[in-house]
């Protein structure tokens, strides 16, 4: 599962709302990739900054400040039950905050 998380350009395989990914960079680390979602007639980009400690965790951060006032989002990989080598476990962790309103609505209607 951790090499899928990592592979940024299939995000829209499996992201929800996630239209289009693409690298822009990386450096020391951490890929920077801007990221389309939404659905039409509303679609918006932001740029992530995803860093990956591997077979352990993959973190994604949008600090560019247009869409999000914050966002951030935490896979974490376990091991998967004893006898079971081909299995994971999987931690999951996201906090945002849009910063327009219209967003913060159009999420509640899916998130609630």
């Amino acid at each position: 599962a951790l090499p899928i998380l990592a592979n940024v350009e299939n995000y829209r395989l499996f992201v929800p709302w996630c239209n289009r990914s693409k690298v822009v960079s990386c450096c020391k680390g951490i890929t920077r990739a801007e990221l389309e979602v939404g659905f039409p007639p509303i679609t918006e980009r932001y740029t992530s900054e995803i860093s990956v400690i591997p077979q352990h965790q993959v973190r994604a951060v949008c600090n560019d400040g247009k869409l999000f006032n914050h966002m951030e989002t935490v896979w974490r990989f376990y091991p998967g039950p004893a006898g079971q080598p081909e299995t994971c476990l999987l931690e999951f962790y996201v906090s945002f905050e849009f910063k327009s309103v219209l967003h913060s609505h159009l999420a509640n209607v899916f998130f609630e």
